[in-house]
């Protein structure tokens, strides 16, 4: 049964994300080179609209202090501020608001996955196949890991403190806290999907390749 809908007035890039307060926060396209982030009151009301500098990478990430992370393809990890009452972030209505949202210092390439928020700290994967470790308050790098390829999946928690990725050229890395290698797979081909891992076991999507005919 449809409980409500809401016109956000653009193609999501991502799906909706739940933070805190059941507010509900929704990646949306610009153009090519910006983003906006709709957030959305848990009675159906625009809490506001946030334009992101670079188009958002997969989706976002609520943390506990209820802001909201992300990162694009300008080599940048964002911070949604929204709950700032000294930045008056809670527009109300379709105007943008500016000044609720904090940046890292951009890297030379393009972050290729959605962040992840674990353990006190925030990791991402970049398209020079760099995983990084920043602290997600400051941004500071704490420590980093380079794989031979993109990274295109992930970072995912796994079971006894890992951190999952998987590259272009199908290589799955489990990763210690300090981002130093537990193992690694090669699953013969690309790895597309955020890994899901159980107590006992790890699966992955795979990229196909099939040859014409």
């Amino acid at each position: 049964v449809e409980r409500w809908r809401f016109d956000l007035g653009a193609a999501p890039q991502a799906g909706p994300v739940v933070g805190a307060d059941g507010f509900i926060a929704v990646p949306l396209a610009a153009d090519d080179d910006t983003s906006v982030v709709a957030l959305v009151r848990p009675d159906k009301r625009l809490a506001g609209t946030y334009a992101v500098d670079g188009r958002i990478v997969g989706g976002l990430t609520a943390a506990a202090d209820r802001a909201f992370y992300g990162t694009t393809t300008t080599g940048r990890v964002f911070r949604l501020n929204a709950f700032s009452l000294s930045l008056n972030c809670m527009s109300g209505g379709s105007i943008i608001v500016a000044g609720c949202i904090s940046y890292s210092t951009p890297a030379s390439t393009a972050y290729t996955t959605p962040p992840l928020l674990y353990a006190g700290s925030m990791f991402a994967g970049r398209s020079d196949g760099t995983v990084v470790q920043m602290n997600a308050t400051t941004f500071a790098l704490q420590t980093s890991f380079t794989a031979p390829s993109a990274i295109t999946s992930g970072p995912t928690a796994g079971p006894g403190g890992q951190i999952l990725v998987g590259t272009a050229n199908g290589t799955l890395f489990s990763l210690s806290l300090g981002l130093t290698v537990h193992w690694q797979v090669n699953l013969g081909a690309s790895v597309r999907s955020i890994p899901a891992a159980s107590a006992d076991a790890i699966a992955t999507a795979l990229l196909s390749h099939r040859s014409g005919t």
